[in-house]
């Protein structure tokens, strides 16, 4: 799974005009997908496949933190990312599948 790149052909509207951020539903599984392989786009020696959901809540939800643990669940619904630690305040997550390629 390639975690490096975004194939824009793939990548939903509201990525490209940049108001993902603006919706009321952000951050939702999707939202929470391209966060974090951008990231890893971004800076690949520093962010891998793995994200904790303190740095989700903390730094890339905006505040939304009900709607980030509704994206988590959803995420973990489709199968595009598993949870590798489940111990409280320590939620770490692997993503699985880059929807973007």
């Amino acid at each position: 799974m390639d975690l490096k790149r975004i194939d824009e052909n793939k990548l939903p509207i509201k990525y490209i005009l940049g108001i993902h951020k603006e919706l009321p539903a952000f951050p939702d599984a999707y939202d929470i997908l391209y966060t974090f392989i951008n990231a890893n786009i971004k800076r690949p020696s520093k962010n891998g496949k793995n994200f904790s959901k303190h740095a989700l809540l903390k730094y890339y939800s905006e505040g939304n933190h009900q709607n980030a643990e509704e994206g988590l669940k959803r995420a973990l619904q489709l199968g595009f990312i598993e949870s590798i630690n489940e111990t409280k305040d320590k939620e770490t997550y692997r993503i699985l599948i880059n929807p973007f390629i």
